[in-house]
């Protein structure tokens, strides 16, 4: 007999829940509009990409382990842990009078984000039966990619009122707001039997494999770190295949549904969040915009992805997931060139927001098309963990794909006053005029590799697409009616 439902108000928590995915996902990228005036304020120039990358490397190395203690105490207390370290980050953000400082709080918040989005999907399967589920879950993928794409105009409109520290403080009320409807409306039955150890040893080398590839894609310490971090994805894929309650269930990724949307998801994690972090910097450091404008020039993102996830389902029952999502490939690949392409001749900001618009389509299309076709097909059983899979495949490329940018761009920088200068760029304009124009040239010019990267991974993406086949194995037994793959 299954246990009752622990819901005593089931909307009242789901809301709450909204309420939370939205915060954890625009705190991804509502910096990346901020991050230019920020710098300004505090300096820290050569660590720019880190803003990015060490919030979604925290929430990234985290998530298989907050799922896994959510398993083992309960949703809620785990959920409430989250929602606090992310209220705390958030506090150190806004009252931050270094860079470094800045980042310290960025990672309490990213280990908050990471508790936030898998136990919020998880208690969704608490609270709908099985036919309601994918309706509700489709909500949260939505919230979710609309809340990463709309972050840069919210924070764009913050960093032009009332200043970039209410980036983060305006979300102290919100976090609260959703600990406390969580609290009141959530009530989970005492758990009982046998619980599984849990797998502290594979989050540890997780932990050191991710955060040492992130450091190799840094340039810190290449030979070092690099070496770390396969030593460390080696050592935990033996921990994996021997522990008895594994992290990550390795015999998933053969499913050739599940490998191909994790590998495009490390690809179109890339992209996204090095669309959001480095076209800000661009609009506000080389073409003199404010940070409205940078807003603007991501803006048709936000309308691209949701209307094209909306139709992939429509287009792919009348034709097949697989096609729909090779076109988004295509979209994607067309929109990275045209970006590019715009940025380097100083196109007007229109022309570079059609391209975020194609370049979000094809994202829309793409992303959609291979979750919703892994979901249909693996049982239910293993439904959580193989969108886990995905997501945390995404996250980790947006990481790494931050990380690697930013190297890139670093090594573009001088020292000393081109540095100084490149930092003033970025300060309001009545600072702008007394400039050197030489400034805005090193700037440009070290931006180059991020663009070409933009092409080379909107082409790897398309790649693995690609490789989806025309047939798969049966669907689980449990899966369920879905379109034809």
């Amino acid at each position: 007999m299954s246990a009752p439902s622990p819901i005593t108000d089931r909307e009242a928590t789901f809301r709450a829940l909204l309420l939370a995915v939205f915060l954890a996902a625009a705190e991804a990228t509502v910096v990346s509009t901020a991050l230019p005036r920020i710098v300004a304020d505090l300096g820290g120039l050569r660590l720019y990409g880190w803003a990015g990358s060490s919030y979604l490397l925290a929430s990234t190395v985290t998530m298989p382990l907050f799922g896994r203690l959510a398993d083992l105490h309960g949703r809620k207390p785990i959920f409430q842990i989250g929602l606090a370290l992310f209220f705390a980050g958030s506090a150190l953000c806004g009252w931050a009078f270094s860079f470094p400082m800045l980042l310290a709080g960025r990672v309490v918040q990213g280990l908050g984000a990471g508790s936030i989005q898998p136990v919020a999907m998880t208690l969704i399967g608490d609270l709908y039966p099985v036919e309601e589920r994918a309706r509700v879950q489709g909500i949260v993928g939505s919230i979710w990619a609309v809340a990463g794409v709309a972050g840069p105009l919210l924070g764009a409109l913050l960093v032009e009122g009332p200043g970039w520290r209410w980036v983060f403080w305006v979300n102290l009320p919100f976090a609260a707001g959703s600990a406390f409807a969580i609290q009141r409306a959530l009530h989970e039955p005492r758990r009982e039997g046998e619980r599984a150890p849990l797998d502290l040893l594979g989050a540890l080398l997780l932990v050191v494999a991710a955060v040492s590839l992130l450091l190799a894609a840094e340039g810190v310490a290449p030979l070092l770190t690099g070496t770390l971090a396969l030593t460390g994805a080696v050592a935990f894929v033996f921990q994996e295949r021997r522990a008895r309650s594994p992290l990550l269930p390795l015999p998933l990724l053969a499913r050739p549904e599940v490998g191909i949307a994790s590998g495009a998801a490390l690809a179109s994690g890339a992209l996204l969040m090095g669309s959001v972090l480095y076209l800000p910097l661009w609009v506000q450091g080389v073409a003199a915009k404010s940070p409205a404008t940078s807003g603007l020039a991501l803006g048709p993102m936000l309308v691209g992805w949701p209307i094209a996830a909306t139709l992939s389902i429509r287009w792919a029952r009348a034709t097949s997931f697989r096609h729909v999502a090779r076109v988004g490939a295509l979209l994607i690949v067309g929109g990275a060139l045209a970006l590019s392409t715009a940025v380097l001749l100083r196109s007007p900001i229109p022309v570079v927001g059609a391209s975020t618009f194609l370049l979000g389509a094809g994202l829309g299309l793409a992303v959609t098309s291979l979750l919703v076709s892994l979901q249909t097909r693996v049982g239910f059983a293993q439904r959580g963990v193989a969108t886990a899979v995905t997501l945390f495949a995404r996250t980790l490329g947006g990481a790494l794909g931050v990380g690697v940018l930013g190297a890139l761009l670093a090594r573009g920088l001088g020292e000393g006053e081109i540095a100084r200068q490149i930092r003033m760029l970025l300060a309001p304009g009545a600072e702008r005029a007394a400039l050197d124009a030489s400034a805005t040239a090193v700037l440009e010019a070290s931006l180059l590799p991020v663009w070409i990267s933009f092409v080379l991974l909107a082409a790897l993406h398309g790649a693995v697409v690609s490789r989806y086949p025309r047939r798969l194995a049966e669907p689980d037994g449990d899966a369920g009616v879905s379109p034809r793959s």
